[in-house]
């Protein structure tokens, strides 16, 4: 199969610190940015609302408009997917905005109804709709922000490309695991150092390369099954010489790409899943919404 050079693992997509891939975060700061700008807006707009209320007006009107345009720009993200085609920072942006739109969203929508329960059918029926909306919507935040945070940015990735690298990353694997060919004419005794790292392939590798592994746990964002693998490699490091140390570190790096490409596929299949359930609500919640304003409009007498 041809030598495999011990610097495979820093090529693109592989994982060159343990501690890194390991405990990978979402960027804190920016989170609490982010967070803060959605609670200024809500503020902001709870504050109109209140003016808007005090110049003896119906503030439901208000953020019922409010509510509705921001359900019509959610639309319009999805939409435009379909029919713009612009650059992936243009698209990167547009996300953002999506998901602190949709933040907003449930601000205004709870202010709309006060805080309380719908009383008929069909406003329980919207209630309901806007509810699962915003689950679905916080559920595929928690995806992409997962995502960010253990692929650092490398969302490029296909599950083509992921499946050609697992097929490299197994080759490489058994490559540096097997015995170097023997090049003494007499049968000396051996140390043991490489019959060791042949068990360790055999028992735990050769099943953790031969495909996708720990879904559950990728789902979940858990990291114990490799906290563990690492500890078996740091622990039989110590009984290897220097060419078999350099082996395992070059081995524990293709661990960590495996690792990383795994969790990949298990977001891509999970926001496959996602778009399923949550762009369906999303266009029903439209229509409801669509119908609701003709309902209130032919039902309300006097100005907004």
């Amino acid at each position: 199969m041809g030598d495999v050079p011990l610097s495979m693992a820093n090529e693109p997509f592989a994982g060159a610190d343990a501690n890194r891939i390991v405990q990978a975060r979402p960027r804190i700061r920016g989170k609490l940015i982010h967070a803060g700008c959605i609670l200024a807006t809500a503020l902001i707009l709870t504050y109109f609302a209140w003016a808007y209320e005090s110049a003896l007006r119906d503030r439901s009107y208000f953020d019922g408009w409010l509510l509705a345009s921001a359900i019509g720009l959610q639309i319009w993200f999805h939409a435009r997917r379909k029919v713009v085609s612009n650059s992936f920072i243009s698209n990167k942006s547009w996300l953002s905005i999506h998901i602190f739109n949709g933040y907003v969203i449930i601000g205004v929508f709870l202010s709309h109804t006060k805080y309380s329960l719908p009383d008929s059918f069909y406003e329980w029926l919207m209630w309901l709709s806007l509810v699962l909306v915003s689950l679905s919507g916080i559920f595929g935040t928690y995806l992409k922000w997962g995502a960010q945070a253990k692929l650092r940015g490398q969302d490029e990735l296909s599950p083509e490309r992921a499946k050609r690298r697992h097929k490299e990353l197994a080759v490489a694997a058994m490559n540096l695991a097997r015995p170097e060919e023997e090049t003494l004419e007499l049968p000396l005794p051996t140390a043991p150092y490489q019959a060791w790292l042949e068990d360790f392939y055999k028992s735990t590798l050769r099943p953790f390369f031969g495909g996708p592994q720990n879904y559950l746990s990728h789902m979940v964002g858990s990291q114990r099954h490799m906290k563990k693998m690492l500890e078996e490699i740091d622990g039989l490091d110590r009984y290897l010489n220097q060419e078999g140390r350099e082996k395992l570190h070059a081995i524990k790096q293709l661990v960590l790409e495996k690792d990383r490409l795994d969790f990949a596929l298990v977001q891509m299949q999970l926001s496959k899943i996602w778009l399923l359930v949550h762009l369906p609500l999303t266009y029903g919640l439209f229509v409801l919404a669509f119908f609701h304003v003709i309902v209130v409009y032919s039902f309300a007498s006097g100005a907004w």
